[in-house]
């Protein structure tokens, strides 16, 4: 897991952490792995940038430095309900420092922010920040393994108005098929559930191994191709990360939200009514 912390310098672990979230100076992107911290300070490309520019966000933000969750004081009232729409995990930081961020993470003592709280926040009490921006290119390593090939993107599908016919992923934890139930993650779940259905009848069920649980950075974008290039045109899961947004809406692939441990046949009722 990579969170994604504002600082007010770069001072390693002694760093103060920043009060603003877009405007902050410099990030850390923390990853924490069996138990171990590692971190690196950047610069925030976007601290000087004009409020008004392009058409980017938070969750930008967040694809841009490769992180998964957010670790802030607060983050303003636009930027929490982007994050609460797409499932992005908020904890809200310590007073102190980085090091103080990282304990934290690593004792697991972090408070899951209220991002429903936050984004409802009459003006004036709290920040607006959140405001667009383009950020820089991410800063991967190269994939372990090359990205599936491109298909141009299928026509944008409406959620709450599914088409005659649909190809849908679910996110699932085995091979039990529409017995089986939903994984905590979407990019790195165990398997995927395919289930194709027409005028609310299942025509066919498939399960296909996700081969992409390893990949250390940008899975979400390489699992969102995998599934457009196999026609899938609708994805279940309970959430779903910055990365993995974007590229689904990019692909018109529309994207529902069921709790963990739901069960295939349940959570397609929730779909396809």
């Amino acid at each position: 897991m990579r969170y994604l912390v504002p600082l007010e310098e770069n001072a390693g672990l002694a760093s103060r952490l920043s009060s603003h979230f877009r405007r902050a100076p410099y990030f850390a992107v923390v990853e924490i792995r069996g138990g171990e911290a590692s971190y690196e300070i950047k610069p925030n490309p976007a601290a000087g940038a004009d409020p008004g520019a392009g058409p980017c966000g938070v969750l930008d933000i967040l694809a841009s430095f490769g992180a998964d969750a957010i670790v802030a004081r607060r983050v303003g009232i636009r930027a929490a309900r982007r994050l609460r729409e797409a499932g992005v995990e908020v904890y809200e930081a310590p007073p102190g420092t980085l090091g103080d961020v990282i304990a934290g993470l690593k004792s697991g003592s972090l408070r899951r922010a209220d991002l429903e709280a936050w984004s409802s926040r009459p003006c004036g009490q709290g920040s607006v920040e959140g405001t667009a921006f383009y950020p820089p290119p991410p800063w991967p390593p190269p994939p372990p393994m090359p990205y599936p090939p491109h298909v141009g993107p299928a026509m944008p599908t409406s959620v709450g108005r599914p088409p005659e016919r649909l190809k849908i992923a679910f996110s699932t934890n085995g091979r039990a098929g529409l017995d089986d139930t939903i994984a905590g993650r979407f990019a790195r779940c165990p398997t995927f559930t395919v289930v194709e259905v027409e005028g609310g009848r299942v025509l066919n069920v498939e399960v296909h191994d996700n081969p992409f649980t390893t990949y250390p950075h940008g899975a979400g974008f390489a699992v969102a191709q995998f599934l457009a290039n196999m026609g899938v045109n609708a994805v279940v899961a309970p959430r779903f990360g910055p990365n993995a947004w974007q590229a689904l809406a990019s692909l018109g692939i529309s994207v529902h939200v069921v709790p963990a441990g739901t069960r295939v046949r349940e959570a397609l009722r929730s779909v396809v009514g």
